[in-house]
Protein backbone atom coordinates (compact mmCIF):
# COMPACT_ATOMS: atom_id res chain seq x y z
CA UNK A 1 0.00 0.00 0.00
CA UNK A 2 0.89 3.63 -0.39
CA UNK A 3 -0.02 6.88 1.29
CA UNK A 4 -2.81 8.65 -0.61
CA UNK A 5 -2.12 12.35 -1.12
CA UNK A 6 -4.16 15.24 -2.45
CA UNK A 7 -3.43 18.94 -2.76
CA UNK A 8 -6.12 21.58 -3.26
CA UNK A 9 -6.12 25.35 -3.13
CA UNK A 10 -7.97 27.06 -0.33
CA UNK A 11 -10.94 29.06 -1.65
CA UNK A 12 -8.98 32.34 -1.78
CA UNK A 13 -5.94 30.59 -3.37
CA UNK A 14 -3.65 32.01 -0.66
CA UNK A 15 -2.92 28.57 0.74
CA UNK A 16 -2.76 24.94 -0.29
CA UNK A 17 -4.42 22.19 1.75
CA UNK A 18 -2.74 18.81 1.64
CA UNK A 19 -4.64 15.74 2.76
CA UNK A 20 -2.83 12.51 3.55
CA UNK A 21 -4.61 9.22 4.13
CA UNK A 22 -3.84 5.48 4.37
CA UNK A 23 -1.19 6.52 6.89
CA UNK A 24 -0.98 3.11 8.53
CA UNK A 25 1.49 2.04 5.79
CA UNK A 26 4.03 4.79 6.56
CA UNK A 27 6.28 5.85 9.42
CA UNK A 28 6.94 9.44 8.35
CA UNK A 29 5.78 12.14 5.91
CA UNK A 30 7.88 15.12 4.82
CA UNK A 31 6.52 18.01 2.76
CA UNK A 32 8.03 21.04 1.05
CA UNK A 33 6.21 23.94 -0.60
CA UNK A 34 8.49 26.26 -2.59
CA UNK A 35 7.73 29.25 -4.79
CA UNK A 36 9.14 32.52 -6.10
CA UNK A 37 7.72 35.90 -5.18
CA UNK A 38 9.25 39.22 -6.21
CA UNK A 39 12.44 37.42 -7.23
CA UNK A 40 12.88 35.65 -3.89
CA UNK A 41 12.47 31.95 -3.15
CA UNK A 42 10.00 31.32 -0.33
CA UNK A 43 8.33 28.26 1.10
CA UNK A 44 7.20 26.10 3.95
CA UNK A 45 8.25 22.66 5.05
CA UNK A 46 7.53 20.17 7.75
CA UNK A 47 7.36 16.56 8.74
CA UNK A 48 4.87 14.32 10.47
CA UNK A 49 6.00 11.46 12.69
CA UNK A 50 3.20 8.96 12.11
CA UNK A 51 4.03 6.94 15.22
CA UNK A 52 2.32 9.78 17.10
CA UNK A 53 -0.86 9.94 15.00
CA UNK A 54 -2.32 6.44 15.08
CA UNK A 55 -3.02 6.30 11.34
CA UNK A 56 -6.16 7.60 9.66
CA UNK A 57 -5.83 10.85 7.74
CA UNK A 58 -4.26 14.26 8.30
CA UNK A 59 -4.75 17.66 6.64
CA UNK A 60 -2.19 20.47 6.68
CA UNK A 61 -2.66 24.02 5.40
CA UNK A 62 0.42 25.65 3.86
CA UNK A 63 0.22 29.41 3.33
CA UNK A 64 1.68 31.44 0.50
CA UNK A 65 2.97 33.93 3.08
CA UNK A 66 3.35 33.92 6.85
CA UNK A 67 1.45 34.65 10.03
CA UNK A 68 2.71 36.15 13.27
CA UNK A 69 0.67 37.05 16.37
CA UNK A 70 -2.58 36.39 14.48
CA UNK A 71 -1.72 38.67 11.54
CA UNK A 72 -1.16 37.01 8.17
CA UNK A 73 0.76 38.60 5.32
CA UNK A 74 0.30 36.89 1.98
CA UNK A 75 2.81 36.90 -0.86
CA UNK A 76 1.79 38.28 -4.27
CA UNK A 77 3.06 37.58 -7.76
CA UNK A 78 3.77 33.93 -7.03
CA UNK A 79 5.50 31.90 -9.73
CA UNK A 80 7.12 28.48 -10.02
CA UNK A 81 5.16 27.00 -7.10
CA UNK A 82 5.90 23.36 -6.32
CA UNK A 83 4.84 20.95 -3.60
CA UNK A 84 6.78 17.78 -2.82
CA UNK A 85 5.45 15.13 -0.44
CA UNK A 86 7.81 12.31 0.58
CA UNK A 87 6.34 9.27 2.35
CA UNK A 88 8.65 6.87 4.17
CA UNK A 89 6.85 3.52 4.23
CA UNK A 90 7.15 0.99 7.05
CA UNK A 91 9.39 -1.19 4.85
CA UNK A 92 11.83 1.74 4.45
CA UNK A 93 10.85 2.59 0.86
CA UNK A 94 10.51 6.31 0.10
CA UNK A 95 7.74 7.44 -2.26
CA UNK A 96 7.86 10.98 -3.67
CA UNK A 97 4.82 12.81 -5.07
CA UNK A 98 5.37 16.16 -6.81
CA UNK A 99 2.80 18.82 -7.70
CA UNK A 100 3.26 21.89 -9.90
CA UNK A 101 0.89 24.59 -8.71
CA UNK A 102 -0.64 27.37 -10.82
CA UNK A 103 -1.41 30.06 -8.27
Amino acid sequence: GRVITSAKFRGDRRAINITLSNLNVASRIDYLLSYNTKGTMQGASGSIDLSLTGGGSITRELLFGNCSKGVCRYDAGITNAKLTITSTLLNGQRVVKRYRLKV
